[in-house]
């Protein structure tokens, strides 16, 4: 009212206008208060005041806000995320893949991709203005820096790696002939070691998979007797010292120097013991491959008896004799104490022939010993329809 002294307002709030600016590039532009304006019934301004300040005013006014602009903002938003995720920091805020946040225009960002697995691994940043980053790192994590010009969307993947090994390898047949793993075929017959009988026999492949090519862990193993394996990410030997396969692995592979390995010889068809002498590691851009025999899942490569230890729960089922056969009382044992699977119990997931092939009902004993579960499990089944589905894997 005229005449009476009036405090004046705190400061308002920062308001969001989406109607002067293009959303496809951009979030918003913020304007932000500055002061408030003293407005005569001229629509004249008669003062600029600051928030607590006191005005007395002489004449009808009004006392309205006044906004400068600030920073156009725009949006990070995740894009397309399968096993990997990824936080950004900036000056002032972070963010990460679980939701979209606003940064103001021209922000530098660092983005942290982390990968769960350990093959296939890419990241694309889409921007919508054009300016997109893409790379396919070698490592389970990896920084970028990218300035944030207009609206992104953020896409990153990685692929379980499988267990497997280098194009080239020699997978050796059932009739002791060898065939470079890229030539094999799921009709082919290969040489497999039965653990029932201790006895290399012929075997019939249950599947091939191609891992394509990307950056791997690659262990290149040497042998006493000069046969070299190059393995990726994770595959097994049968190391006689500990009468087990065991798994290869960036992280373990240096444990098994100096063990004794199972070797095929190709001549009279027998079992030979090799010594490994080194490893070596290295992140190579390699294609690689993996076989499932039916039922045994082992192969001959390098004619060194190797699995797929990458299934896990798949393989070591039983204690093992010194001629490699299954012990029978440490095997009938675990059967009455854990039982068998029945095809019934893995139907809602996987067909007979699947269940066969991969020797499912000797699973239950590791699952209940908790070498693996049953959710794993099905993890691998549903990678392993992802694979078919992609004309990645080929089965029998």
């Amino acid at each position: 009212m005229a005449g009476e002294s009036i405090t004046i307002a705190a400061a308002m709030p920062s308001y969001q206008d989406t109607e002067s600016i293009d959303t496809t590039l951009y979030a918003y532009k913020l304007y932000n208060f500055s002061k408030w304006y003293v407005v005569d019934s001229g629509a004249h301004v008669v003062a600029e005041l600051n928030p607590g300040d006191t005005y007395t005013p002489t004449s009808s006014v009004s006392i309205v806000p006044y906004y400068v602009e600030g920073s156009i903002y725009v949006n990070v938003a995740p894009g397309s995320l399968s096993n990997a995720s990824y936080t950004a920091t900036y000056s002032g805020g972070s963010g990460n893949s679980n939701s979209t946040f606003t940064v103001p225009k021209g922000t530098a960002l660092s983005i942290t991709f982390t990968f769960n697995e350990s093959s296939n691994r890419s990241y694309t940043i889409t921007a919508s203005d054009g300016n997109n980053k893409s790379g396919s790192p070698s490592s389970a994590t990896q920084t970028v820096s990218y300035t944030a010009n207009s609206n992104l969307s953020i896409a990153a993947s990685s692929e379980e790696g499988g267990t497997c090994f280098v194009r080239g390898t020699l997978v050796t047949l059932a009739d002791g002939t060898k065939k470079k793993v890229e030539e094999l075929l799921t009709s082919d017959l290969i040489r497999i070691f039965n653990h029932n009988t201790g006895q290399f026999e012929e075997g019939t492949i249950a599947a091939i998979v191609n891992h394509g090519y990307s950056y791997f862990n690659v262990m290149t193993l040497t042998f006493s007797d000069g046969t070299v394996l190059r393995f990726v990410e994770d595959h097994g030997l049968f190391d006689l010292d500990l009468n087990q396969y065991v798994s290869f692995t960036f992280d373990t592979c240096m444990d098994y120097v100096g063990h004794h390995f199972v070797k095929n010889d190709n001549l009279t068809n027998s079992i030979l013991s090799v010594e490994l002498v080194s490893v070596e590691k290295d992140i190579e851009y390699v294609e690689s491959y993996s076989v499932f025999s039916s039922i045994h899942l082992n192969h001959v490569i390098n004619d060194m008896l190797a699995i797929s230890t990458g299934l896990t729960g798949f393989y070591n089922f039983y204690e093992y004799n010194s001629d490699l056969t299954y012990n029978l009382d440490s095997m009938n044992q675990d059967i009455e104490e854990y039982g068998l699977y029945t095809y019934s119990d893995w139907e809602e997931y996987i067909s007979y022939e699947i269940f066969t092939a991969f020797n499912f009902e000797n699973v239950k004993a590791n699952v209940e010993k908790g070498v693996t579960t049953k959710e794993e499990i099905i993890r691998f089944i549903l990678w392993f329809y992802e694979l078919v589905e992609t004309g990645s894997m080929w089965t029998n």
